[in-house]
């Protein structure tokens, strides 16, 4: 419970709430490959570098909000580039690229009426590094090849 007397959600989840809870953070591996190959071991910096550790540990809806919000003949695209950094379409290639002239060009009507959606999408439950303009799209892609 709060000072306030609402309960604490930290608490209620299982998350640390004091200082002294905090699970101990290994040294970090100065001889272990940058970023790291697998998402276990290694200090807790270069596991949160790890694209699929991000993927799996801080956006646990990333599946259900894929099919919830992204238009059926996008997802499997979207899936594959940002889980294994492999090159979608030129209309989803345009929009993770922020080139909103790129999308209208390469998208057809069903697509371009799911621009919104996927936005929201990668904004709400995708690692920042994978969108945004065509030079993170493209680092997201070899971040994800070196972690594989």
């Amino acid at each position: 419970m709060t000072p306030h007397g609402r309960p604490n959600d930290f608490s209620q989840a299982g998350l640390p709430v004091s200082p002294g809870q905090l699970p101990p953070v290994a040294p970090c591996n100065t001889s272990q490959a940058w970023p790291p190959k697998a998402a276990t071991g290694g200090s807790f910096l270069e596991m949160d570098m790890n694209p699929l550790y991000e993927i799996e540990n801080h956006f646990p809806d990333f599946r259900k909000n894929l099919a919830d919000k992204v238009p059926e003949h996008l997802r499997e695209g979207l899936a594959r580039y940002v889980i294994h950094g492999i090159v979608p379409g030129s209309f989803l290639s345009a929009v993770l690229g922020n080139d909103l002239h790129g999308a209208i060009r390469y998208g057809d009507d069903d697509s371009l009426a799911g621009i919104k959606p996927i936005i929201t999408f990668l904004y709400n439950s995708t690692p920042a590094a994978c969108f945004g303009s065509a030079l993170r799209r493209d680092e997201w892609r070899g971040l994800v090849a070196e972690a594989a």
